[in-house]
């Protein structure tokens, strides 16, 4: 499997502000109306959910 240097490969799609996909995530770590925390194989990410 081919690495890159932040780490295994992973993917983060969002459609239309609807639907969201992520390839490679190993854990949500939490999510609340404005936030979801993700660890994924190149380490954790936060995004700003929910609408405004």
């Amino acid at each position: 499997m081919n690495e890159t240097p932040m780490g295994k490969k992973h993917t983060l799609v969002l459609e239309n502000r609807r639907r969201l996909s992520i390839t490679g995530a190993q854990d949500v770590s939490g999510f609340n109306e404005e936030t979801v925390s993700v660890k994924t194989t190149a380490g954790p990410t936060a995004l700003p959910w929910g609408t405004r």
